[in-house]
């Protein structure tokens, strides 16, 4: 009986649901045929969910959200990509490999951005206005970037259309309709179960996409895994605590935190696979197997700071 209470907490755990999807995706590959189809909606699932908690206050005070797009930009663009690019200058050879961080350090925040801000108990504020101006932003970096390798733009900006509609703003309005007819209410007590499955979905997919890829190419693949290492624990644990000692409290370093470290791998990857080779599509593969075993440590970071509630962005 005391085997069949442990399973069950375990199927609500989120760490546990995240190391099975890891795992079952390495060993058991094949589902992918059956979730790869459903992937998006999933996701879109989560954004929805993630977005319940954003009031009207993201309208009310335009300045802030101004000083909010400009802070998203900046860790966005200037930290991780800057970052990224320097990395990859020092310490990657491979010509196909540097062009794949070259689009991952012009991509826009990763979408799970908004849905972990949730989770992690982020500014949920901070991070909508954040990666709503970094995928503006994307209409200028990516193409130009791209341009810049190969001598043509390489970005078909309406696939970034796609992912904006169907990823940021449908999720935001059915959020809204949720939080007018007062479903909200009755959707609390299973939100962090549908995101953990949903996030299951996700993330199951995207390793089983390239799990082979992971084992074929495993032993050149240490200078992409220490460079993905970098920018997102190290970074991670560097911009937290910068933000945390510099006044901005807990919810803003989170979100500060998450959009500093997280890009959208799948979208640079496609990118690179759609248009370039397909090693050079390998770092956003590698960075998407470190996103999950981040997003795992994340979890058990932040309970130990979320004490620090001081937020100096939100004081008038």
């Amino acid at each position: 009986m005391e085997i069949l209470k442990k399973a069950a907490a375990s199927l609500l755990n989120r760490n546990s649901i995240f190391l099975l999807a890891l795992a079952l995706a390495m060993t058991l590959p094949g589902g992918v045929h059956y979730t790869r189809p459903v992937m998006l909606v999933f996701l879109g699932i989560v954004m929805t969910v993630s977005m319940l908690g954003i009031g009207n206050e993201l309208w009310q005070k335009p300045a802030r959200a101004v000083v909010y797009a400009a802070v998203g930009l900046g860790v966005t663009y200037l930290i991780l990509g800057g970052l990224t690019i320097a990395l990859t200058a020092m310490f990657i050879d491979n010509p196909d490999f540097r062009i794949g961080f070259f689009l991952i350090a012009a991509a826009p925040p990763a979408v799970a951005v908004m849905p972990f801000t949730d989770i992690f108990r982020g500014n949920r504020t901070l991070t909508l206005t954040a990666i709503l101006a970094g995928y503006a932003a994307a209409f200028i970096t990516l193409p130009l970037m791209s341009f810049f390798l190969s001598g043509e733009s390489l970005v078909d900006l309406e696939r970034l259309l796609v992912v904006i509609a169907g990823l940021i703003v449908a999720p935001f309005l059915v959020s809204r309709v949720i939080r007018r007819t007062g479903l909200d209410r009755h959707l609390e007590s299973y939100r962090g179960p549908i995101t953990n499955w949903s996030f299951f979905v996700v993330m199951y997919t995207i390793v089983a996409v390239n799990r082979d890829v992971f084992l074929e190419h495993a032993g050149a693949l240490l200078p992409v895994v220490l460079v993905s290492i970098s920018v997102t624990f190290v970074l991670g644990l560097v911009v937290y605590f910068i933000a945390a000692k510099g006044g901005a409290g807990y919810e803003n370093g989170v979100s500060m935190t998450l959009l500093s470290t997280l890009k959208n791998y799948a979208l640079a990857g496609g990118i690179a696979l759609t248009f370039l080779s397909d090693t050079s599509a390998l770092p956003a593969a590698v960075q998407t197997g470190v996103m999950i075993l981040y997003f795992i440590w994340l979890d058990r970071f932040f309970k130990r700071y979320r004490q620090d509630t001081k937020k100096v962005l939100d004081k008038p």
